[in-house]
C-alpha cells in the first residue's frame, strides 16, 4: 500500500511514520501538497522575456509517482493495450 502525505497539510497537521503503520506500507512523505494538491510548477529553462507565458502548473506527479511505485512493486499498469 502507498500512502502519501504532505508535511504542510492544513487539514492533518501531521503525517505518519514508519511506527504508525505496517510493514506493508510505503510513506512518501512531501514537503509540500496536500488538500492544495500535489502538483509542480514547470518553467521552460529558455532566455525568453516572456517566460511566464510558458511556465505552467503540472498536475500528473500523482500519477507518475503511484505509477512508479506499481512499477517499482512489479505490478504492471493496464493502461497500455
Amino acid at each position: 500500500m502507498l500512502l502519501i502525505s504532505a508535511k504542510d497539510d492544513p487539514f492533518l497537521g501531521f503525517t505518519a511514520t514508519p511506527n504508525d503503520v505496517s510493514d506493508s506500507v510505503t510513506i512518501v512523505d512531501t514537503e509540500h501538497g496536500g488538500h492544495v494538491g500535489f502538483i509542480r510548477y514547470r518553467a521552460d529553462k529558455d532566455k525568453s522575456p516572456h517566460l511566464y507565458k510558458k511556465s505552467r502548473f503540472d498536475i500528473n506527479w500523482i500519477p507518475e509517482t503511484v505509477s512508479a511505485y506499481f512499477n517499482h512493486i512489479g505490478v504492471e499498469s493496464n493502461t497500455t493495450k
